[in-house]
């Protein structure tokens, strides 16, 4: 746990202090209350030993003007240094991107500046230059329906209101009109996002864009908001383009707190669980490469589809559904009892670091080969894969750390292999495109390197 100025950095599975010369009365009261909405799913709140224990969720947790960070720990060389946490943040942002939990072209646009910056700021910078950049061609407008009574006549008499106006003998026009107004849901929630971040941000470029765009939606009224009235917003030829901005908008609001009145600390938590980031990260790669001819023996990626049981009950009731994390296809692999496509491999992404100390199967645990070994039996694929990231103590992911078979003396189909791909490759070259081709060429080796030579799949 390192702590720069207003910024405390910290690891998954690691813990920093709440004592007073780490976090205010006020910021402990704020966490206390983030804990009590979330759970301790997100992190866990020791009063007893003054700690906070995060998990396996990553991220941000902005604090009024304190940015708690919690980094991916993608190596065990986690020094504390700004190097080693500029390459968690990199490899943080490349997988969030690939995934689709913030849009790709985020990743391929930002600068190196702008990645070295502390994770909440990162994406405030996104924000306010894809926001910018858009209000620069001119604010929204639609048309919004206005009842109201009025002193004169204006597009239409509301007939109802008019009779009971007049039976009053109240001068006055009830009617029904149209207005062509800028100041609509889409407009409100860019306005109320920035006001929101700019009682958060530290970075001065960040804030001075902030009050621009404040300036620029001067005539649009300022109203809370929630992640749910970002859905409400429909696509149409106008809000074209948008589609990004509000995935932000809906990113910085998501976790939001509703209730914290004006003058209350705002919390904005940003946070992703590493287990599926991780699973959607590979799952996306492997879909990637497949679409682009670039693993020419499948045909289809199938991302967390399941369909089949471990068991059945007398009665035909269906017992534990088993659901892959990733199912790579080809037509040549078909069940002919019910007509399906039984997958060609099957890989299981698991975002941990295996026991060495366990000699015995490279520290894998009992529980993923059993997982493995149901895939095994009721998908029939004739490969299936663990899929860890890869630590110093491992060996390279040049071949797999371990290899079984469901059958003795049957090495065609029923595989179990275990491998890790490494995720700090090429640390000395920061190019957007070499985490993304480093990644491609390790998963090839492993899906096509190891099929080629070992089995006779094709």
């Amino acid at each position: 746990m390192t702590i720069n100025g207003s910024i405390i950095s910290a690891y998954e599975h690691s813990s920093i202090s709440i004592s007073e010369k780490k976090l205010t009365k006020r910021e402990q009261c704020c966490l206390k209350r983030l804990y009590r909405l979330l759970g301790n799913t997100y992190f866990k709140f020791d009063e007893n030993e003054k700690k906070i224990h995060f998990t396996n969720y990553v991220g941000v947790i902005g604090i009024g003007r304190r940015i708690i960070e919690i980094l991916p720990k993608i190596d065990e060389k986690n020094d504390g240094s700004e190097k080693n946490k500029n390459l968690c943040r990199d490899r943080l942002l490349s997988m969030l991107a690939i995934a689709g939990d913030i849009p790709y072209k985020f990743s391929t646009e930002a600068s190196l500046s702008s990645k070295n910056l502390p994770l909440l700021e990162f994406f405030i910078c996104l924000y306010v230059n894809e926001a910018r950049n858009l209000l620069k061609r001119g604010l929204v407008h639609n048309y919004i329906k206005h009842e109201d009574e009025t002193n004169f006549l204006r597009g239409k008499l509301n007939m109802a209101e008019q009779i009971r106006l007049t039976a009053r003998r109240i001068p006055r026009f009830s009617v029904k009109y149209h207005e062509f107004s800028s100041d609509i849901l889409l407009n409100r929630i860019i306005k109320d996002v920035s006001r929101m971040l700019q009682s958060i941000t530290q970075n001065y470029e960040n804030q001075r864009k902030l009050l621009k765009i404040d300036a620029i939606l001067e005539d649009v009224s300022f109203k809370r908001h929630t992640a749910n009235d970002v859905d409400r917003i429909v696509p149409d030829r106008k809000t074209y383009g948008y589609e990004m901005l509000l995935a932000l908008c809906q990113l910085f609001m998501q976790g939001r707190i509703p209730d914290f009145s004006a003058g209350e600390t705002p919390i904005i938590p940003i946070l992703f669980d590493m287990n599926k980031l991780f699973e959607r990260f590979i799952g996306r790669m492997l879909r990637r490469m497949v679409l682009r001819g670039e693993l020419s023996s499948f045909r289809e990626v199938q991302l967390g589809k399941g369909g089949r049981f471990l068991l059945y009950k007398l009665n035909g009731e269906k017992v534990k559904e088993l659901i892959p994390d990733i199912q790579l296809m080809n037509t040549s692999n078909r069940d002919e009892n019910n007509g399906d496509i039984d997958p060609s491999i099957i890989i299981d992404t698991k975002w941990k670091k295996l026991d060495i100390q366990n000699k015995q199967r490279s520290g894998i645990s009992d529980d993923d080969l059993y997982q493995m070994f149901a895939y095994t039996i009721k998908y029939r694929p004739k490969r299936t894969i663990l899929l860890y990231p890869k630590t110093i103590d491992l060996k390279n992911g040049d071949e797999s750390l371990e290899t079984f078979f469901v059958e003795h003396n049957s090495t065609l189909e029923g595989k179990i292999e275990a491998w890790t791909i490494n995720l700090t490759s090429d640390l000395s070259n920061t190019n957007k495109n070499t985490f993304y081709d480093s990644i491609k060429d390790q998963l090839n080796k492993i899906i096509i390197g190891t099929k080629n030579g070992n089995s006779k799949e094709q």
